[in-house]
């Protein structure tokens, strides 16, 4: 009842990101950890599953792991990427659909002047 979005979600489950810094040194980003633990441990095979089952979730993991060599974090995003799915279903009071595409906005075509 105290949640009110997403991010507030994602903190409560201690699946934001945050950037710690002191003067110049600057760490890399990582997850907070402040969380509920066992909200992150309910997450995480359903998260190993679906990136077996779930193509989806392994366009997203495969995107994530070029970019970065270890899996862990990839991992992490699919947690918080299922987590956020679910409460926007229970929030919407939708079923799962797989096929389910957002309307998103067309970008409009650049326009080419024709060669004279």
């Amino acid at each position: 009842a105290l949640i009110e979005n997403e991010r507030q979600l994602a903190s409560y489950a201690g699946l934001d990101v945050v950037q710690r810094q002191s003067g110049l040194a600057a760490r890399a980003a990582r997850i907070s950890r402040r969380g509920n633990v066992h909200l992150r441990q309910a997450l995480y095979l359903p998260a190993v599953s679906s990136l077996r089952y779930n193509p989806q979730q392994m366009a997203f993991y495969a995107r994530l792991r070029a970019r970065q060599p270890s899996g862990k974090p990839g991992v992490i995003a699919v947690m918080r990427k299922l987590l956020l799915l679910c409460y926007s279903l229970w929030k919407n009071d939708r079923p799962y659909d797989p096929h389910y595409h957002p309307a998103r906005p067309l970008r409009p075509e650049k326009e080419v002047a024709p060669a004279a």
